[in-house]
């Protein structure tokens, strides 16, 4: 684990990246947000064309790195997922909602992204 600041170009060639925080707090997701299938903003979070108020909603995605697109990048941004009969609940991307005093976020969108990484339409 390491440092956003801390994070080479050795690093981006050699290993999948997780990424936790937000594009305010991590650098390394500031560079790479606007090549993601996922904008995001102070105010928004945009997916599929539909607005999100980033106060409330953050993603979770998996995604070829656009750095290095042998590689992955995950966007770890919020809670823990749990695990239901061992399948993860969320697919290649997600929305959720962070709800006060609630042990899960609400989903507002997930799915899979096709074989060429494209929004199923």
């Amino acid at each position: 684990m390491k440092d956003d600041k801390d994070v080479t170009a050795a690093d981006l060639a050699k290993y999948h990246v997780v990424l936790f925080g937000d594009p305010g707090s991590n650098r390394l997701l500031t560079k790479l947000i606007g090549k993601l299938p996922v904008k995001w903003t102070r105010e928004t979070v945009t997916f599929a064309g539909k607005e999100y108020s980033s106060k409330e909603c953050y993603p979770a995605l998996i995604y070829p790195n656009p750095l290095n697109p042998a590689k992955y990048v995950v966007l770890n941004t919020g809670l823990t997922i749990t695990d239901r009969d061992g399948m993860p609940q969320w697919g290649d991307y997600a929305i959720v909602k962070a709800t006060p005093n609630s042990d899960l976020p609400e989903m507002q969108v997930a799915g899979l992204f096709d074989e060429h990484w494209q929004l199923v339409k």
